[in-house]
């Protein structure tokens, strides 16, 4: 239309009417254009924001993580095991992993079904899933492992390595948390050099008199990895007298009151790792108190080891034990092993036996049992925590197990007027009674609380770290496990439980924005450019050029 009507104008003047008409089409439609252009530019910058700083998925951190919030980084997550944050550096160490092995750790997306199924994961918190148990790991504390399965068929970024036996060993990026094969253990150090001990019991421990017999039981072991040939040496004091001893089949020599007892025959007695008394881990030798021994007199027995190295015995250890001559002792008093008298101790005090149960009621609903019900916003459920002692003596000082309600605080909020005299640690979310109580044999205490469902109830995605986290249901352990499911809103019941967020790429979107903004502009200003033509135009024609 414009070329036409330029190609025609100078031959029918008339057309000038309809190039005004088509310039102000033109100039409704440039202004149409800018409103879009400036629309398109703007969805541009957001993109490049997308680009720039990318979506991260909501809600990451959780009670459950080993390093709160995870790591965004291999060099962070080096950093936060240097400096031993939340016992990582202890936990790794005890599967023989290192910082440096960390540090040189690659980057993997690791699905639950990897490893045939077999991939454990470790965690602060029980969920009493099934396959579940609990690990203790020195100078860190419980923690609790369960298939990496139980939470979906998901995947997961990790940095992935190797322990030093060639198993392997991963942490997960969103938590920090440790993923093994199901029942792997580290293996069991080396076992160090022959260490030889020797132990000394007599009998009777405690006064005797002259004549008496005394058994000594010279007890001894090898609690090294290698073989060692060794004496076993005794001297009797000058008190004692020497019965009879027996030898387990060893040679045996006297020498006054010292005896000896040696075997050269490979392969020696040696005893890995054990203090059990057993042939031929101990030798028997009986002495009596010289007649004549005066009260108070201590009457001693030393023992100890030859280890020979390179055919001369050197002594390795040794220990002595001594007995006192008795005294007379009034009635109702016994004589102390240094000879002097004592009141004797009172019976023994009998064993308690604890034991902890929980039990949840719905008090909105009245429902008694409230486990594996759905509860619904608004509702009241009240808590009760029994500690029962099925021992037969008195638990003494008792202080309660605290309650964890990290999982439970996520859909309800606690009645503070509820809490039976507990206290509340907001950084923990744990109720705790510091009070020490002594609870009766069969005598059960119990606490209550109550919480209150949040109305409306939250719909905060499950954090890719924590499933077992806003999983619309109450989990809580205490003995047993209490679950209470809640009913979803939209926003959940179509959530898809996914490790990372969707990939909705934020490169593509940016290309193609960019091209629909060059084309968007293109327009604008070729609008804007004809617009003014056909002005110039009309001036033109109206000042007769």
């Amino acid at each position: 239309m414009f070329k036409k009507l330029l190609s025609n104008l100078p031959f029918n003047p008339s057309l000038i009417t309809e190039v005004s008409f088509y310039t102000k089409r033109l100039k409704q439609e440039s202004s149409l254009r800018r409103i879009g252009f400036v629309f398109v530019a703007l969805t541009l910058v957001v993109q490049v924001f997308a680009v720039i700083s990318p979506a991260e998925a909501s809600n990451q951190c959780s009670n459950n993580d080993i390093i709160l919030c995870g790591f965004r980084s291999k060099s962070e997550a080096v950093q936060k095991c240097n400096a031993n944050s939340q016992g990582f550096r202890t936990i790794i160490e005890y599967y023989g992993v290192s910082c440096t092995t960390l540090n040189s750790a690659s980057t993997k997306t690791i699905k639950s079904s990897d490893y045939n199924g077999q991939l454990y994961s470790m965690g602060r918190n029980p969920y009493q899933k099934p396959g579940e148990y609990a690990k203790d790991i020195p100078g860190a504390g419980r923690f609790y492992l369960r298939p990496l399965s139980s939470w979906g068929n998901n995947s997961y970024t990790m940095l992935a390595t190797k322990t030093p036996d060639g198993m392997p060993f991963m942490v997960m990026y969103d938590c920090g948390n440790i993923v093994i094969q199901n029942g792997y253990t580290p293996p069991a150090k080396p076992e160090p050099p022959a260490v030889l001990k020797v132990a000394k019991v007599n009998e009777p421990t405690g006064a005797v008199k002259p004549g008496d017999t005394i058994k000594y039981t010279i007890a001894f072991t090898n609690t090294g990895g290698t073989a060692a040939l060794f004496s076993v040496n005794d001297t009797l004091g000058p008190e004692l007298e020497y019965v009879s001893s027996n030898t387990n089949g060893w040679p045996q020599e006297q020498n006054g009151q010292q005896f000896k007892w040696y075997n050269n025959t490979p392969p020696f007695y040696t005893f890995g790792n054990t203090d059990a008394f057993g042939t031929p881990g101990f030798i028997t030798l009986t002495a009596r108190v010289k007649a004549g021994t005066k009260s108070g007199t201590s009457v001693c027995n030393t023992a100890w080891l030859g280890h020979y190295v390179n055919s001369t015995p050197k002594t390795t250890d040794k220990v002595t034990v001594c007995n006192k001559v008795l005294v007379e002792c009034p009635p109702g008093t016994i004589a102390k092993p240094d000879g002097t008298c004592e009141t004797p101790p009172p019976p023994e005090e009998k064993n308690p036996i604890l034991a902890i149960e929980k039990k949840a009621k719905n008090l909105t609903q009245n429902i008694d049992d409230a486990n594996n019900t759905t509860a619904a916003a608004g509702d009241t459920i009240e808590y009760t925590l029994v500690t029962k002692n099925y021992g037969n003596g008195d638990a003494k000082d008792t202080i309660l197990k605290p309650e964890e309600l990290a999982d439970v605080l996520e859909y309800a909020d606690l009645d503070f007027n509820s809490l039976d005299g507990a206290i509340f640690d907001q950084d923990t979310k744990t109720i705790a009674w510091t009070k020490p109580i002594t609870i009766k044999p069969n005598e059960s205490v119990k606490r209550t609380f109550r919480v209150k469902v949040k109305n409306p109830l939250p719909q905060t995605p499950t954090p890719s770290g924590n499933p077992g986290s806003f999983d619309l249901v109450m989990t809580n352990v205490y003995g047993n496990t209490i679950q209470i499911k809640l009913p979803g809103g939209v926003a959940k019941t179509t959530e898809q439980i996914n490790q990372t967020l969707p990939n909705t790429g934020p490169g593509e979107a940016l290309l193609a924005g960019s091209v629909l903004t060059t084309i968007v502009g293109y327009f604008f200003a070729r609008s804007r450019l004809m617009a003014k033509e056909l002005e110039l135009v009309k001036q033109e024609y109206s000042s007769g050029s």
